[in-house]
């Protein structure tokens, strides 16, 4: 990208801009099991207690954890992962409402 005026200030250094990532994700907000069969409860640590089980996104030795009210969002074809809330309202904005059910390739 060459500076220009809109790009480089009058005294020269570059002004900062915002911008806005033009993708398109596929994406739903999670609360519970069975809102995304992606999302499995599994054990987080050997021990066998209450505390030590959490959801979870994504292959077992590689995936993360999820939180109710995290969004997943598609990062192609069978792989999602999990956006905190704020984040993700501070990434995208709504694009259009899939009515078709989308990939569904979870």
């Amino acid at each position: 990208m060459t500076p220009d005026r809109t790009t480089q200030g009058d005294d020269g250094p570059p002004r900062i801009r915002i911008y806005r990532k033009r993708d398109t994700v596929e994406a739903v907000q999670w609360f519970k099991m069975g809102d995304h069969p992606g999302v499995i409860l599994r054990r987080q640590w050997p021990e066998p207690r209450d505390e030590c089980w959490v959801y979870w996104i994504g292959p077992l030795n590689a995936g993360v954890p999820v939180e109710p009210g995290d969004w997943l969002v598609s990062s192609g074809p069978g792989r999602w992962f999990p956006m905190k809330p704020d984040k993700f309202a501070a990434t995208y904005e709504l694009a259009a409402l899939n009515t078709t059910g989308g990939s569904n390739d979870r």
